[in-house]
């Protein structure tokens, strides 16, 4: 799976230390293939990776591609 192989830059690149990844236990109708819960402490700890960083556009997002796959982040601040 793709995030057998892009799960590693995260870590890597942006000091992501908790991540869990989680499937529907039936896949039929499932909206969603995979859920990957990660937080990072602020959006200055993932921010500038994404938009500096060559590797997350030449690895992370030429993986995600060539696997038809596609990210749709979440961003929430706990009350």
């Amino acid at each position: 799976a793709v995030w057998d192989y892009t799960a590693g830059w995260f870590m890597d690149q942006t000091g992501l230390d908790n991540s869990v990844l989680t499937r529907p236990l039936d896949q039929k109708g499932a909206k969603y293939t995979i859920v990957n819960h990660c937080r990072w402490d602020g959006l200055g700890d993932i921010v500038p990776s994404l938009l500096f960083k060559k590797s997350f556009r030449n690895y992370v997002l030429a993986h995600f591609e060539a696997n038809d796959t596609a990210a749709i982040p979440v961003l929430y601040r706990l009350a």
